[in-house]
């Protein structure tokens, strides 16, 4: 007898170890694709938005009644601030940023931006000299900075006549990189009158799982059976991993409670 069939006929007595084989395999291939990815240094211009809407379409039934802001009249009012910062290992300096195409935050729609300030880095601990500048017709604000590394920017609070952040973009573009990518915020949902967080997300899609997957794999004597069960197991380790990673900066995120 082979060697081949030796060792299929001894994976055939003992199939929970080709299946942990194949476990171990494919988990390596995922940690290599994880470890390249975050090995390489590149530029990442990267923002995220949120927006809490004040005001929608107000309309008086009385002529004398209207909402204005600083004397001007609105029937929308949305309060969003943007997170702007560089998600690369490689420092984003001013000189990298297209002139003919500045970094900015514009209002569609037809909307107006009126107010502008930024909320982080506060005044006396900005090193890169974050700032911004409003335009007089209150159609954008320009984003400035010395340089940008890791992990480093700013959060721009807006008041506009738009009423969501639909209403809001970010636009620019980076050399080597090109337009600024957008990043969703960790997932938060409500239940009923319960704030359910993404840990509790990651405990019911991953744990569990674990759990039915150990009690399948030590009853179960068919290769095959243990086989599927581990890339299942697998991938929502990976998609765990990614609803716990940090999607803004650390300080970032307080910010936008």
């Amino acid at each position: 007898m082979d060697l081949w069939s030796k060792l299929t006929e001894w994976l055939k007595k003992n199939p929970w170890w080709g299946a942990l084989g194949f476990l171990l395999a494919l988990f390596s291939i995922i940690l290599a694709v994880i470890f390249f990815i975050s090995g390489r240094r590149t530029k990442e211009p990267t923002y995220a938005i949120q927006s809490t809407n004040l005001i929608q379409d107000f309309t008086s039934r009385f002529e004398a009644l209207e909402i204005t802001f600083a004397g001007k009249r609105i029937s929308n009012f949305t309060a969003t601030k943007v997170a702007f910062w560089n998600n690369g290992k490689e420092t984003i300096n001013s000189s990298d940023i297209v002139f003919a195409d500045p970094l900015m935050i514009k209002v569609k729609n037809e909307c107006k931006i009126l107010d502008s300030s930024v909320s982080h880095p506060k005044e006396g601990s900005n090193p890169n000299q974050f700032k911004i500048v409003p335009s007089e017709d209150g159609s954008h604000v320009l984003i400035q900075f010395d340089y940008l590394d890791k992990d480093e920017g700013g959060v721009i609070q807006l008041l506009h006549t738009g009423k969501s952040s639909d209403d809001v973009e970010v636009c620019g573009t980076v050399k080597e990189y090109g337009k600024p990518k957008r990043r969703a915020f960790p997932i938060i949902m409500t239940y009923g009158t319960v704030l359910v967080k993404r840990r509790f997300i990651v405990v019911f899609l991953v744990v569990l799982p674990f759990i039915l997957y150990v009690m399948e794999f030590l009853t179960s004597s068919q290769l095959v059976t243990k086989i599927v069960p581990s890339v299942m197991l697998v991938i929502l380790l990976g998609f765990g991993f990614y609803m716990f990673k940090r999607h803004v900066p650390k300080g970032f995120e307080i910010s936008f409670e």
